[in-house]
């Protein structure tokens, strides 16, 4: 009954953002990361980040730390929006979705106010029919937030899939009970390596999410 995407790294490529400003972030409270390790830890959840930053260098990061990259973050998006891009086939394969009735959604890490931002420089954001965003008490692979997005679009389990690009991701729709697509990344089953070949897929099979 539904297709629910993943954000960042799904939908759009923030990589570049959120390792400059997370790691500009951290270097405000003092703690120096290399750009390399940045990227390694971007696709996890902020605690998760927290606890991978702590195994690297032995320093503990609190809540509130996490709050203030958080805050240090959306107080520099709108300058470096820029860096913001949409992956290619994103929107076609959207546009499909929509021009066959399935309903369209996203599942985020992403904060509303992030998500406000992305909207505003990536257009096609707006086709979505709903967009829910997790909160730090429950981040992925909670399936908490994925659920209430199946309940807001009012569709099944067994007739929805989650598209993402992270394990967080496939683990949250294993838990959730629904179908899992993984995209861009080799170690998610199943997965696709394009938009061109997810779009396929979904000419074939686009009954499979109707109602």
């Amino acid at each position: 009954m539904a297709v629910i995407f993943d954000l960042d790294g799904t939908l759009i490529n923030t990589t570049s953002l959120n390792v400059k400003l997370i790691k500009e972030g951290y270097e405000k409270l003092g703690i120096k990361l290399s750009t390399n390790f940045v990227k390694q830890i971007v696709k996890f959840p902020y605690t998760t980040i927290a606890k991978l930053i702590y195994e690297k260098t032995n320093i503990k990061i609190t809540n509130k730390d996490i709050e203030k990259v958080h805050i240090y973050k959306l107080e520099h998006m709108e300058e470096n929006l820029n860096k913001v891009t949409a992956f290619k086939g994103a929107e076609k394969t959207i546009d499909f979705l929509k021009s066959k009735q399935v309903k369209i959604g996203i599942f985020t890490s992403a904060s509303k106010k992030e998500v406000e931002l992305y909207k505003r420089k990536v257009k096609f954001l707006n086709k979505f029919d709903v967009i829910v965003s997790s909160t730090m008490k429950r981040e992925k692979p909670d399936p908490y937030f994925l659920i209430k997005t199946l309940s807001l679009l009012k569709a099944s389990k067994n007739k929805s899939v989650y598209i993402g690009d992270a394990p967080v991701d496939e683990m949250a729709a294993k838990r959730a009970g629904i179908k899992f697509i993984g995209v861009f990344n080799k170690d998610l089953h199943p997965y696709f390596k394009s938009y061109k070949d997810l779009l396929n897929y979904f000419k074939k099979n686009y009954e499979m999410f109707k109602e």
